[in-house]
């Protein structure tokens, strides 16, 4: 299987490979369902009342948010940018679990969720200048930003667009599952992906009870649950093909790998060991290329690390936070049994 072929199938997006037999979809789904913790879907999503708000783009974007958790301007800051075809729900478990201590800010990314697109289109320039925004509608200050996925994109793309407002703002960037570059396998594979991914049909096939589980597994590591397989095939059936078009097509171009050196603000990088859409691979290029960073490796673990890897996430985020203040605090402990060394 050549390596384009690898990300787009492996990844599982375009379900081809879903369409086998119902029988076969259904025999495996119970196999999930045996396998987990017995929660729902909705019971995974779910976040607890916080104080809603809008946020205005500088292009007229209108950006749904929401603040969780100790929502008072000496708790501790963190905002989270959620991935490619999900919404702000994607990090739900993580955000429950920081509410206890710190104040969490989420946000729907433009085109997803109740958040519109905007006139500057879908970019990385764009959801950069939104991440901005955001920060400045809380008024951010010592700021831990997190970013799965696209989310970690973003967020790099702001503290290399958005470099002095980002040295005042944010004091520590947890980049989730994600890349600086290296994704493109050329243009005329960026183009074709990103059309077939739009198609209505991969909505409905993805979005379906039948074959919806089975589309996603390939972004999951070894054990996934089947909450967190319906899940991510939920949000990404509700995105609407043209986002997910679009997105791909600027996803897969990402070439940040210049500037990063000038990011001075320390990071942690987290990435599953079984991370078929961005691959070990990717995080080890940021690790080199980011001057200040840790990069912890979660054996067995795919992409959906919010989901895969929840309370592993939180103690990379709350040991980020904790730093901010105490800035002599060391890196987060993870379980040795659950980590591998870069290589």
């Amino acid at each position: 299987m050549t390596r384009s072929r690898r990300v787009v199938l492996g990844g599982s997006f375009l379900g081809a490979t879903a369409l086998a037999t119902v029988a076969g979809a259904r025999v495996t789904n119970r196999r999930w369902a045996r396998n987990g913790t017995g929660g729902t879907v909705d019971e995974l999503l779910a976040i607890s009342d916080g104080r809603e708000f809008t946020v205005h783009g500088a292009d007229g974007a209108r950006l749904w948010a929401t603040v969780i958790g100790r929502d008072h301007p000496d708790s501790p800051l963190v905002v989270l940018s959620h991935c490619w075809t999900g919404d702000h729900r994607i990090w739900a478990p993580v955000a429950r679990q920081l509410a206890h201590e710190h104040r969490v800010v989420l946000y729907d990314q433009r085109g997803h969720g109740r958040s519109t697109v905007g006139t500057d289109g879908l970019t990385l320039d764009a959801l950069a200048d939104d991440l901005r925004a955001v920060l400045d509608h809380v008024d951010a200050a010592d700021a831990v930003v997190a970013g799965h996925s696209m989310g970690g994109m973003t967020a790099q793309t702001y503290a290399v667009r958005h470099a002095d407002h980002a040295a005042r703002t944010v004091r520590h960037l947890v980049l989730v599952a994600t890349a600086a570059d290296g994704m493109t396998y050329g243009e005329t594979y960026s183009t074709r992906a990103s059309a077939l991914i739009g198609r209505e049909v991969i909505g409905r096939v993805v979005g379906s009870d039948r074959f919806g589980a089975l589309s996603v597994r390939g972004v999951f590591g070894q054990r996934p649950e089947l909450a967190h397989l319906e899940a991510t095939a939920l949000t990404f059936a509700r995105t609407p093909g043209a986002v997910r078009a679009g997105l791909l097509y600027e996803l897969s171009r990402i070439d940040l790998g210049a500037w990063l050196s000038s990011v001075e603000i320390p990071a942690t990088i987290v990435v599953g060991s079984r991370d078929t859409l961005t691959p070990p691979a990717r995080s080890r290029r940021m690790h080199e290329l980011l001057p200040n960073t840790e990069m912890i490796t979660l054996k067995g673990c795919g992409h959906m690390l919010p989901f895969e890897a929840t309370h592993d996430v939180v103690a990379v985020i709350a040991a980020a936070a904790r730093t901010v203040a105490h800035p002599k605090v060391a890196h987060p402990t993870i379980d040795p049994a659950k980590v591998t060394a870069p290589t």
